[in-house]
Formats: structure tokens, sequence, C-alpha cells
């Protein structure tokens, strides 16, 4: 009798610690949905400091490809970006969105630099509107990173990393142009570190920014796997407080992720609206402020898998077109099969394209009053705040220390650019 109450109480115990642990698991999952999202407000405050000096110089170079920019906002908020808190995961949990016809859109862009003009038409219920895009300028080939400044500060995004200044990462083969003609970024795949020593890799800020445009980013590879955190973002004007200016991140994504991950980042007021105009999952919440939610900013889930990571190399990369107008910010993603033929021939007409991946209305975000001139940036970082906490859940071997010191995780850690061309209104 005794013997066979204790073995029920052992069992209930059991079952008691089995369930408290589920829950503290499903808590940790919960809870840890701000990953990556504490590491804008670092790595955007990072760039307000190693930059500004850079852009005041810079303004004065290259003045036929400069487009032309409005005047930065006042300097009247100074918001400091909050430390992560926790390492955390990417958050699973997706809203689908309920799918409209987007609004359409309409550049203000002043640029004269053009090359190549393309007409839109797009009826509406009263008038025909008529969009005529031009060239503005292209990032390709041998001179490439011409336009580009190198990041070699430490990661404000706590990777275990190490970023190489412009002559460095030549000499180390991380940043070269290859056989092809092709801009490359890449990890280095070739040292085995000690324990917690930063794997060098690369940084990258366009000497250029723009307001309104069209920029297609044509990538035949993208970084990934396990450790790996790579993104293709805009940046506002970095010499203003953070994040005044806004952030468009137009890809990224962790480890073995397989779906990119669309977001902005902005100061109070701006939110997503709901039912978005597009074929995305939103992610979280709707609440675009920065320096609420750990930074969740507007996240938005691209549902094709050959969006990210391994697929999207099998699949030969992609294109992703992001239009910003005055009507707001549409982000589009093509397969290299599925690139539109006006995209492939100069002449983009987004009003053929359909529905994009991930639409910002400025009806609840006004780009007036949350953007400023954007800058072009790449990088690639290693484990951090988002890559490193989303490290247990990801089905990667080890840990994010161990990881990061065998070379091996990093052969497939490269970027290889095509071309980034910008095309502006000229009507």
């Amino acid at each position: 009798m005794r013997a066979a109450l204790c073995l029920a109480l052992c069992i209930t115990l059991a079952a008691s610690h089995v369930c408290a642990m589920s829950a503290q698991a499903k808590h940790l999952r919960r809870t840890s949905v701000q990953a990556h999202m504490s590491k804008r407000a670092h790595k955007a405050a990072s760039h307000h400091a190693a930059s500004k000096a850079k852009k005041s110089a810079n303004k004065t170079s290259k003045k036929k490809k400069k487009v032309t920019k409005k005047k930065p906002m006042p300097k009247t908020t100074k918001h400091k970006p909050t430390p992560a808190k926790t390492a955390s995961v990417k958050h699973t949990t997706t809203m689908t969105s309920k799918v409209e016809t987007p609004s359409t859109v309409k550049f203000t862009s002043t640029s004269t630099h053009t090359t190549t003009t393309t007409t839109s038409t797009t009826a509406t219920s009263t008038s025909t509107v008529v969009q005529r895009y031009a060239l503005n300028q292209t990032w390709a080939g041998k001179n490439f990173f011409d336009d580009w400044d190198f990041f070699s500060d430490a990661d404000p995004t706590h990777g275990i990393v190490n970023f190489l200044n412009e002559s460095a990462a030549f000499d180390a083969g991380l940043a070269y142009i290859n056989s092809a003609g092709n801009p490359v970024l890449q990890v280095d795949a070739n040292t085995t570190l000690p324990l917690g020593v930063g794997r060098n890799s690369v940084r990258i800020m366009s000497k250029t920014g723009f307001e309104r445009g069209l920029l297609i980013f044509d990538a035949l590879k993208m970084p990934y796997g396990c450790g790996t955190w790579p993104a293709f973002w805009l940046l506002g004007d970095p010499t203003y407080p953070w994040p005044t200016q806004g952030e468009i991140d137009i890809v990224e994504g962790v480890n073995l992720n397989t779906v990119n991950q669309m977001t902005i980042h902005t100061s109070d007021g701006c939110t997503l609206q709901t039912p978005m105009k597009a074929t995305g999952n939103i992610v979280a919440v709707t609440d675009c402020n920065a320096l609420e939610n750990d930074n969740t900013g507007c996240g938005v889930q691209d549902t094709r898998t050959s969006s990210y990571g391994a697929p999207f190399a099998q699949a030969g990369g992609g294109v992703f077109a992001t239009l910003i107008d005055d009507s707001g910010i549409a982000v589009w993603f093509f397969t290299r099969k599925a690139v539109p033929a006006d995209i492939t021939s100069g002449k983009p007409t987004p009003s053929k394209w359909g529905l994009p991946a991930a639409y910002y209305n400025s009806s609840t975000c006004p780009l007036d009053t949350f953007f400023g001139p954007q800058y072009m940036i790449y990088d690639i970082t290693l484990g951090g705040d988002w890559a490193g906490g989303a490290y247990p859940w990801s089905g990667c071997p080890g840990n994010i220390t161990s990881c990061v010191a065998d070379p091996t995780n990093f052969e497939n850690a490269i970027f290889e650019t095509k071309s980034i061309k910008l095309y502006t209104l000229t009507s």
C-alpha cells in the first residue's frame, strides 16, 4: 500500500515537472519574439556615431549621380535605443493578411539623371495615371565598391564577428569582383577560431541616399546557414537620431530560415494598415515604433520558401523590388525564373506585377513624417541578438559559440550581386 502510494506520488510530481518545463519553454519562445528587433536599435545608433563625419564629406562627391534629397528632419527627438534584455528566437506566429488591391503609386523625386525611361499606365475609375520611370543610378561591375563605405566598428548587434575595413576586407578576400564581373561579399570560411573569438566578415553602407524611387536588387547569392544573420536593408540618414529617419529591412533572416522577412522601424505614430494590401503574413505587431515592443517593428514574412536561404540559392537567386513613393512602401520578390520581362529589359512597370509581398500604406505611416533619405546597407553578422538567440531552436548542432569557431559552417555565407538599380519618376 505504502509502495503504491509512493509510486503514485512520484508519477504526479514527475507530470507536474514536465508540465512546468513545457510551460517554461513556451514562455521562452513567446517572449523571445523580439530577437532581431533590438539589433536595429543598436546598429542604427552605431551608424549614427560612426558615419556622421563620413556623410558630411560624401555630400560633395559624385554630384552627377546624387539623388535629390530633402532637408533631414530637425533633431527634435533624441531617442536612445534600448539594449536587448534577452537573447531570443524569431516569432513564428503570423497573422494572415486579407488581400486588397493596392492603390495607384506615384513618384515625387526630382532627380534629372536619366538613361532609360518607361511608361506605366494604371486605370482608375475616373482617369488614367501615366507613370514614367527613368534609370537614375546603377551599382554593378568593377566599380561597384567605389560608392560604398566599409563599417569596421564593434558589431552593435552583439554578434561573434569582426567587421573589416576596406583594405583589410580586400586583402582577406572577403570583398572582391569575381570572374563574372559581379561584386562579392563574404565571411571568412577558412580559419578555425578559439571559442568566443569573432570571425572576420563585412558590412558596407552606400555613400548616396534617396527618398523616393524604385530600387531593384538583383541577387545571385545570399548568405545562409547555421550561425548566419545577413541583411540587405535601408537606413535613414545616420547623422540624425535613430529612428527619426526610419529604417526599411528588405531582406533578412537567420540560420536555416527559408522565408524572407521585411520590416520597417520608425518613431512613434507609424502603424501597419490592416488588412494589408499584400500577400505576406504579418508578424507579431502592427505598431512600427522601434522604441516599443523591444523594437519588433512591423514585420511581414514572405509566404514562399524560395525567398531566402538554401532554396533561394538553389533557384539561382532572384530579384527584390522596393517601391517608395507617396502612397507608401511596397516590396516584391521574384524568383530567377519569374523575373518580369519589363525588369529584365530595364523598363520596370510595377502596375503589372500584382500584389507585393509587403505593403506599408502611407495613410497610417506618412513617409514625409517617418522617413528621410535612405542609405543601402549589406551586412553579414554571425550569432548576435537574433541568430544567436534563435540558435537553440534552429535545428543547428551544438551551440552558437562552437558554430562560429568552425569555418565549415560559413561556406555559403556569400552575397553575390548582379546589380542594384534605382529608378525615379521623370514626369
